[in-house]
């Protein structure tokens, strides 16, 4: 809701952005920097970085480890 587009299109290792979202500890900033939608954004520091934080937390792939 906050970038206009979902952050990919299917949770599955075939998917390049979702590959991008799971890279490791703290893959939101590489994330953030290569994905279309959040690339100019990031680049001009326009993206709350508390809100990115939950954002990925809500999506995390472990269930019991989401907020």
């Amino acid at each position: 809701m906050l970038f206009g587009v979902p952050p990919f299109n299917q949770a599955t290792k075939d998917d390049p952005f979702y590959r991008l979202f799971y890279r490791g500890a703290h893959s939101y900033k590489y994330f953030l920097r290569m994905h279309p939608a959040t690339k100019q954004q990031f680049q001009e520091g326009k993206i709350d970085m508390e809100l990115v934080e939950l954002l990925f937390a809500l999506l995390d792939e472990n269930s019991e480890m989401r907020p």
